[in-house]
């Protein structure tokens, strides 16, 4: 049994792995497919089946919304097979999703009056199931809660599933706890409401067996017999609801004979028990489950013997060990079939399992790679974008920057045209101030020859007539000669220009006539000045060109 816990824990792992989406819609559609499958197989030999389809089916509740009574009713169904399966532990599992679900989603469950006492149904027969579950896997504490918990949920409708749940009670403290008084209480409580409410239902037979039992126990062995012969007579017509197969229920009907012979035979009342095996054997036929069978012989072989019929007692004696025998193997078989079953079922869910794991990672490296070539492309097109910003923004910085140079070159083009104005003005005003000195001295000159007569008068009109002339042809000569001079000079003017934009157009004629090494007295003829006007310009020039006291004008000029 343990191996079988342990592969079926293995498929309820793998259960869930490989889930395919589906609509809520189409979920539901699908699952109802799958119900319908495993109930087909539920009885059948081919347990693999039910199994596996239940499974896929409880795989697709996740992406059903809503459907709360058609969930539970499946869970409730499930957790029962799986308990007459032996599956005590997935059991417990299943019916704690059910009650956890019950309890979560009962008030937004919107039922029509019939699903509503069919889904408390289901939820008290869960409650029993679970708490039986617990007694077999010796969790007594956890059962006993259940038990209360079930006493408590039926209780407010006093129906036949309260008096089961005072009833499993019962017998919680009568087999586990070894409380025979409590369970007597509990028993009673029981016996008084199925009787009043109940006396035609399966369970009211199941409370008076307990109570018989219990008596039997404690030597109250009339008052078991009553009893046991009060139950042989029910389920002989009493419906068996619990079950779809059988009409009542047989195995109680042997069950009830069995005990009543047995506690006649304690009474020595042999007749009673005679008929009452009469009354058994005709309900034997080869159609007849083993246990039936074997309830039958036990209570024949108590009356042979009895009877002093030894020598029939011990060939039934040898009936009773092949039927014990037949019955063990078929317990045998029965959990063979059902681990090679499980066995087909997780080998099935590891291959699916596998599968899908294999198209799961196939898709993810196809995820994986359609992320890298976005990624991919993200990064080309914000590499591109970035050197197209920066490009845009390096060519903006260019045409700013030549722009800037554009600016700065005219600005100083435009201060060299305003130096040179300036220098030209100055030029004009000198030129303007040495003509004015000119014409002021020719008005004096012309002054003297009006008030002079004769040939003084004649000699000073040919004084003036020869300085005018020698005025204009010098005036010609010197003009003709400064523009050989700037044609000759233009590099040197530049120079001086760029490096002295102080200097005046005056000035830097003076510095390339000093860089000809034309002495002073020429200079000064050439200027139309005196020494003394010469040595002042050579003074401005120095102070310009910023030359201290040791450095001579001349040999500095004609060095540049």
């Amino acid at each position: 049994m343990k191996r079988l816990v342990a592969y079926t824990c293995l498929f309820f792992t793998l259960a869930g792995m490989a889930q395919a989406k589906y609509t809520s819609e189409q979920a539901f559609k699908l699952q109802q497919q799958l119900i319908d499958t495993a109930d087909y197989y539920k009885y059948s030999p081919q347990l693999n089946k039910f199994i596996t389809y239940s499974f896929r089916a409880i795989e697709l509740m996740p992406q059903i919304e809503g459907k709360h009574y058609h969930k539970l009713r499946f869970y409730a169904r499930f957790t029962y097979r799986l308990h007459q399966l032996g599956l005590i532990k997935e059991s417990i599992r299943q019916s704690n999703i059910f009650i956890d679900y019950y309890e979560r989603y009962q008030s937004e469950i919107q039922l029509t009056p019939d699903d509503e006492i069919s889904l408390f149904q289901y939820a008290a027969f869960n409650y029993s199931i679970l708490a039986q579950n617990y007694t077999f896997i010796d969790q007594q504490e956890s059962a006993a809660f259940i038990y209360k918990k079930a006493i408590a949920f039926t209780s407010n409708r006093q129906s036949r599933y309260y008096v089961s749940a005072l009833n499993n009670y019962g017998l919680y403290f009568y087999y586990e706890k070894k409380e025979l008084d409590s369970a007597l209480h509990y028993f009673e409580d029981a016996r008084a409401i199925a009787e009043e409410n109940f006396s035609d239902v399966h369970i009211y037979g199941s409370v008076i067996d307990n109570i018989a039992d219990l008596y039997l126990e404690t030597g109250r062995i009339e008052e078991a017999n009553s009893l046991y012969r009060q139950n042989f007579d029910f389920y002989k017509v009493v419906p068996y609801e619990e079950n779809e197969f059988y009409p009542i229920d047989y195995g109680r009907i042997m069950s009830s004979g069995r005990q009543y012979i047995n506690t006649s035979l304690q009474l020595n009342n042999i007749e009673a028990a005679t008929q009452t095996l009469t009354e058994m054997q005709s309900y034997i036929d080869e159609q007849s489950e083993a246990q039936w069978r074997l309830d039958y012989l036990i209570a024949k072989v108590e009356v042979e013997q009895a009877g002093g019929e030894y020598q029939q007692a011990n060939q039934t004696l040898q009936e009773i060990s092949l039927m014990k025998d037949s019955i063990a193997q078929q317990e045998y078989n029965s959990i063979t079939e059902l681990q090679n079953t499980l066995n087909e079922i997780v080998l099935d869910r590891i291959q699916e399992s596998l599968a899908y794991e294999k198209e799961e990672q196939q898709e993810e490296i196809r995820k994986q790679r359609l992320r890298f070539w976005i990624v991919v492309l993200i990064l080309t097109l914000s590499i591109f974008i970035l050197f197209y910003l920066y490009q845009q923004r390096k060519q903006s910085l260019l045409i700013a920057d030549e722009k800037a140079k554009n600016t700065a070159l005219r600005n100083k083009q435009l201060n060299y045209e305003v130096e040179a104005k300036k220098r030209d003005l100055t030029d004009f005003a000198i030129n303007l101030s040495q003509s004015h000195e000119w014409a002021k001295d020719l008005y004096e000159q012309i002054q003297s020859i009006k008030e002079t007569r004769g040939r003084a008068r004649k000699k000073q009109f040919e004084e003036l007539e020869a300085e005018i002339k020698n005025k204009v042809v010098f005036d010609k000569e010197t003009e003709t000669f400064y523009n050989k001079l700037d044609s000759l000079s233009a590099a040197f003017y530049k120079k001086l220009q760029e490096t002295y934009p102080k200097l005046s157009k005056n000035d830097i004629r003076l510095c390339s006539l000093i860089r000809l090494k034309i002495d002073s007295q020429e200079i000064a003829t050439l200027q139309n000045i005196t020494i003394a006007s010469l040595n002042t310009a050579r003074y401005r020039i120095r102070k310009k060109l910023k030359l201290s006291e040791n450095t001579d004008l001349d040999t500095f000029i004609q060095s540049l």
